[in-house]
C-alpha cells in the first residue's frame, strides 16, 4: 500500500471515529468550519462591505473601493474554497510532498522544474500598478480569512496548516490554469516514443495536419535519437502528478454567439460551456461584484483568483474556449563532463541553474533540487535531456489587466483593446452586446516556429530551430458582425489555408463544430429553449458519419453473424437514422464499444501494449489519427483489409456486452456502461467516497457530442470531462441570463451548498440568473458586513 493510500485510509478512520461519536469533539470541529453567511466582522476592509447571499449560495459583493471589492471576493472564496486554494497553491509551488510525503517527491521535482512559481513571478512583474492592487487586496482578503477561521476539513485530516496569500500565489493560480489548459508537451513526448516504435510510413500516417497543411520533414535519424521510451514514459507518469491531475482543469469546451437577425428575440445571444474536469468541489465559483460608480459583472470565476472569467455585465456578455499549441520540447546535446554545459551552433555555452529545497512530510531533511536553465527553457527530463519552450515564460503583459478590462468593457472596441493584454493561457474568446453586435478574438502568446510545428522535440542545439517571435497581435484570427450572422467555437482549427501562422494543429475532431453549425444554419429563428437544448444535445455527429458506411461494409458478411450479432446491427440501422446518444438507448453502446475495438485493432499490434496505451491517452491525438484512415479509405494501419479489422472488431464488441450486459441486445443500455460520477481528491479511496464523492449517476452523450461526456480511451465509459458550467446570456436592453455549473458553491462536504446544483444539471436544466443584489428578494437572502 502506498503512503498516499495509508494516509487516506487513517482519514478514513478518524471520520469513521467522527461519525460515529455523533457529539464527539470532531464532528462539531468538522461542521463548524462550514462557512457562516451572516454576521459582522472586523476584517479590516477600509470601508464597509457587504456579502450578500441568496438562496443558492451566490455571493453578492457590494464595495465602494475596488481594494474592498476584491478583499471581499478573496474572504468569500476562501470561505467556501479554502482547501481547494490551498491544495492548487501547493501544485504550483511543488510542495505536494511537504503535504502528504514522499510518494509525491517525483511530482514536487517535475513542477519545479516546469516553474509554475516563477511562471507566477512574472505575471506579478508584468501586472499594471491597477491590476496588482486586484492581487494584493484580493490576497489580504484569502489572508483575513484564514487568520479568522482556521482551517478546512480537509486540513485537519491531514495536519495542513494554511498560510497567508501575497499577490504570487494569487498569479499562481492563473499560472496553473495556463498549465492545464495548454500543456501539449505530452503529445510531443508520446511522438518521440512513438517514432522509435513504427515504421516510417506508419509514423508518418499517424501525424497531423492531415492534408490541410504541407508538414515538412522537421527531424531526421541523423540529427538526434529520441532516447529509451521506459524514460519517456517515466516523465509521462510525473507531469499526471502520481494521479492528482485528474483534479485539476483539463481542456475542452463549445460557444457560440447569434446575432438579432437569427434569434427570434430579436437580440445577440453568447451560450458557453467550458468542458473541465469534473470534481467535487467544482472549478467554478458563481458571485457577482458591485463595484460603486460602476456595472455590475456577473459570472463565473476560479477560487484562488479574482474577477470574473465568464459571464455579463450590463453591456456585454462573454466566454471562452481552449485553443492554441503554446509549448515545444527541445532535445539537448549536454557536454559530456559539465552538465551545465550545452550545444549551440557548434559552441558550448553554461546554462543558469535555479537551486531549489523541497520539504518531505516525515522527513527531516529537504530534498535539494538543481533546475538548470537551458536558452530553450529548463530541463524537465536528464535521459534524454528535454528542455521546454512555453509562451508563459516570455510574457510581456498580464492576463490579470485583460480580465480587469472584459470585466467592464461596454463595447467591442473596449473588448478587444483588453485581450491585447490577455497572454496566458491561449483562448478563443466570444462576444455578444446589448446592441446587437456579435465578435470572435482569439488571444494569447502564439510562437512563430522557424521550421515544423511543435508535433515532436526538436534539436535544441541548432538554429534552424526554435522560435523568431510571437504572431503580432493585430494578426490574430478575429470575426465582428460576420454575414453569417453567427460564429461557433469547438475547440477545432481556427483558421484556414490562408492564414499565414499557425495557432494550433492538435485540436478537435470536427463533429461538435459540425453539429452546432447545422442547428445554427437549420433556417427557423432560434429561440433560448432551442440555446438550451444545444448544450445538452446527445445527437452524436461522429456516429452519423460512420455508421452507414460500416454497416454496409458488414452487410456483405450478413451469412456468418449470429444472432445477437445480427440483431445489434438491426438496432445499429434504426439509430442510425437519428443517432441520439441516449442512456436508454442500445445503439450507443455498440457503436462506442465497436469504435474502441476497431481503434485497438487498427493500432494496437504494430505499437505494442505499453505503447498504444500511452497513445491512447491523448484522445484528440488518436480520434484525429484514425478518424483521417478512415476518411481516405485506406491506409497502412488498415493492412489487408478494412471490413476484415470492422468485423473483428464488431464480433468482439458484442461478446463483449453480452459478457458485461446480459444475452439481449433490446434490454442493453447506454447508461449501464457510461456514468459520470463528482469525486474529490480524498474520495480516492473506497472507503473515503461516500463522506467526499457523489455518484456514480448514469449519463448520455459522447466525446463527439455537443453536450459532451468524455471518458479517457484508457477508462472507457467513466466521464471525467463534461460541460461542467453552461451559460447563455440574451442580450436585449435588459440582459436576461441563464446558468448552471455542476457542484455545488462550497468546498465543505457537510455544507448543504457541497452538491446542490448536481441534480439540476444532470437534468440539463438552468437557474434564471439574478444580475445585480438590488433584484434580490430580501427574505432568501443572507449578508456578512465586512468593516474596518
Amino acid at each position: 500500500m502506498s503512503r498516499w493510500k495509508k494516509v487516506l485510509l487513517v482519514i478514513f478512520v478518524v471520520l469513521l471515529v467522527a461519525v460515529i461519536g455523533g457529539g464527539g469533539v470532531l464532528y462539531f470541529t468538522l461542521r463548524s468550519s462550514i462557512a457562516t453567511h451572516t454576521g459582522t466582522v472586523s476584517a479590516g476592509t477600509a470601508g464597509e462591505v457587504s456579502i450578500l447571499r441568496c438562496e443558492r449560495g451566490v455571493a453578492y459583493i457590494k464595495a465602494s473601493s475596488p481594494e474592498d471589492l476584491y478583499f471581499a471576493q478573496g474572504y468569500a472564496h476562501a470561505q467556501e474554497r479554502l482547501w481547494q486554494m490551498e491544495f492548487n497553491r501547493r501544485v504550483v509551488q511543488g510542495r505536494l510532498s511537504e503535504t502528504i510525503g514522499a510518494d509525491l517527491l517525483e511530482s514536487d521535482i517535475f513542477l519545479r522544474k516546469i516553474g509554475l512559481r516563477r511562471i507566477a513571478e512574472r505575471v506579478v512583474d508584468k501586472t499594471s500598478p491597477r491590476g496588482l492592487s486586484v492581487l494584493q487586496s484580493y490576497a489580504r482578503g484569502v489572508t483575513a480569512f484564514i487568520e479568522e477561521a482556521g482551517q478546512t476539513p480537509e486540513m485537519l485530516l491531514l495536519g495542513v496548516t494554511p498560510e497567508p496569500w501575497d499577490e504570487t500565489d494569487v498569479a499562481g493560480i492563473l499560472a496553473l490554469m495556463t498549465f492545464d489548459l495548454g500543456s501539449n508537451f505530452e503529445q510531443e513526448l508520446t511522438r518521440l516514443a512513438l517514432r522509435d516504435t513504427l515504421s516510417p510510413q506508419l509514423y508518418d500516417e499517424s501525424l497531423p495536419p492531415f492534408e490541410d497543411w504541407d508538414t515538412p520533414a522537421i527531424y531526421t535519424e541523423e540529427q538526434a535519437t529520441g532516447g529509451n521510451s521506459q524514460d519517456l514514459f517515466k516523465l509521462l507518469d510525473t507531469a499526471d502528478l502520481n494521479g492528482i491531475s485528474a483534479y485539476l482543469p483539463r481542456l475542452g469546451s463549445n460557444s457560440w454567439v447569434v446575432s438579432p437577425d437569427l434569434y427570434a428575440g430579436n437580440a445577440a445571444v453568447m451560450a458557453n460551456d467550458p468542458h473541465l474536469g469534473i470534481s467535487l468541489p467544482s472549478i467554478w465559483y458563481e458571485n457577482c461584484l458591485e463595484l460603486e460608480g460602476e456595472m455590475p459583472v456577473y459570472g463565473w470565476s476560479i477560487p484562488g483568483m479574482p474577477l470574473v472569467v465568464v459571464g455579463h455585465n450590463e453591456r456585454i456578455a462573454w466566454g471562452l474556449t481552449n485553443i492554441g499549441d503554446t509549448q515545444d520540447l527541445f532535445l539537448e546535446e549536454q557536454h559530456p563532463e559539465d552538465p551545465y554545459r550545452f550545444m549551440y551552433e557548434g559552441e558550448w555555452y553554461t546554462a543558469d541553474v535555479i537551486e531549489e529545497k523541497i520539504l518531505i512530510k516525515g522527513q527531516d531533511e529537504p530534498e535539494l533540487l538543481e533546475v538548470i536553465i537551458t536558452r530553450n527553457g529548463p530541463l524537465i527530463s536528464d535521459d534524454p535531456p528535454i528542455s521546454l519552450s512555453w509562451t508563459a515564460y516570455e510574457i510581456e503583459a498580464s492576463a490579470v489587466d485583460a480580465v480587469i478590462g472584459l470585466n467592464q468593457a461596454r463595447n467591442w472596441d473596449e473588448f478587444r483593446q483588453a485581450l491585447f493584454d490577455f497572454t496566458i493561457p491561449m483562448q478563443n474568446f466570444v462576444y455578444a452586446d446589448v446592441d446587437g453586435n456579435i465578435g470572435f478574438r482569439t488571444a494569447g502568446l502564439a510562437p512563430i516556429r522557424r521550421a515544423g510545428l511543435g508535433l515532436e522535440p526538436v534539436p535544441g542545439w541548432s538554429a534552424d530551430y526554435g522560435w523568431e517571435g510571437f504572431i503580432p497581435l493585430e494578426e490574430m484570427p478575429e470575426l465582428y458582425n460576420p454575414p453569417q450572422g453567427y460564429i461557433a467555437t469547438a475547440n477545432h482549427r481556427v483558421t484556414d489555408d490562408n492564414y499565414p501562422h499557425m495557432i494550433a494543429i492538435d485540436d478537435a475532431t470536427p463533429y461538435r463544430m459540425i453539429r452546432i453549425v447545422d442547428q445554427l444554419n437549420s433556417g427557423a429563428p432560434l429561440n433560448l429553449e432551442d440555446m438550451k437544448a444545444m448544450q445538452t444535445d446527445w445527437y452524436n455527429p461522429h456516429a452519423a458519419a460512420r455508421l452507414p458506411e460500416w454497416l454496409d461494409l458488414i452487410d456483405a458478411y450478413a451469412d456468418e453473424l449470429g444472432g445477437n450479432e445480427q440483431e445489434g446491427l438491426d438496432l445499429l440501422r434504426e439509430w442510425a437514422q437519428d443517432p441520439v446518444s441516449s442512456p436508454e438507448a442500445a445503439a450507443p453502446a455498440i457503436f462506442a464499444g465497436w469504435y474502441l475495438n476497431f481503434m485497438e485493432a487498427v493500432f494496437k499490434e504494430e505499437m505494442g501494449e505499453e505503447m498504444y496505451e500511452r497513445f491512447i491517452s491523448s484522445a484528440y491525438i488518436v480520434y484525429k489519427a484514425l478518424d483521417y484512415q478512415l476518411e481516405k479509405g485506406e491506409s497502412a494501419w488498415f493492412g489487408d483489409s478494412l471490413d476484415e479489422l470492422l468485423l473483428a472488431s464488431y464480433r468482439r464488441t458484442i461478446e463483449e456486452l453480452e459478457e458485461q450486459l446480459g444475452p439481449n441486445p433490446s434490454q442493453w443500455q447506454w447508461q449501464e456502461l457510461q456514468s459520470i460520477s463528482f469525486d474529490h481528491l480524498l474520495g480516492e479511496e473506497d472507503m473515503l467516497k461516500p463522506f467526499f464523492n457523489r455518484g456514480p449517476y448514469p449519463y448520455g452523450g459522447d466525446n463527439e457530442t455537443v453536450g459532451r461526456a468524455n471518458y479517457s480511451l484508457n477508462d472507457p465509459f467513466n466521464v471525467t470531462l463534461a460541460a461542467g458550467l453552461r451559460f447563455i446570456a440574451v442580450m436585449d436592453q435588459q440582459v436576461e441570463a441563464y446558468g448552471v455549473f455542476a457542484g455545488g458553491q462550497s468546498g465543505h462536504f457537510m455544507s448543504g451548498h457541497y452538491d446542490n446544483y448536481i441534480e439540476t444539471w444532470l437534468d440539463g436544466d438552468y437557474y434564471k440568473i439574478i444580475g445585480s443584489s438590488d433584484e434580490l428578494p430580501e427574505e432568501q437572502t443572507r449578508e456578512i458586513i465586512l468593516r474596518p
